[in-house]
């Protein structure tokens, strides 16, 4: 029986969804961390549980800031050693940050 993909339970979207399956299936495969990503969207939508399927199935840990002008050093911080282990960061609320360290992110 062939096992159900963490991204099962995502419906609809399918132009976003079966691109974003590819990347990280791919990444997976090559042994190589995922592209940066940016997910959009108002409250609600799932973007923190599409963020906790990515790292799922990918393998790895997820680490969830929430961001306030006061948190960009830990943001860094936490990105840098993300980085080092391939984990996977997800910074909800990034328009509280100041704009440099927003651009900084987004880059």
């Amino acid at each position: 029986m062939k096992p159900v993909s963490v991204f099962h339970g995502f419906i609809g979207q399918r132009k976003v969804m079966r691109p974003l399956i590819r990347l990280v299936q791919g990444a997976k495969l090559r042994g190589k961390p995922c592209q940066h990503m940016l997910l959009i969207g108002g409250s609600g939508l799932g973007k923190t549980e599409l963020a906790e399927a990515i790292a799922k199935e990918y393998g790895t840990k997820l680490h969830i800031i929430w961001a306030t002008p006061k948190t960009t050093d830990l943001i860094l911080g936490e990105a840098a050693s993300a980085w080092v282990a391939h984990d996977i960061v997800l910074i909800d609320e990034c328009q509280n940050l100041a704009e440099p360290i927003q651009e900084l992110v987004f880059r």
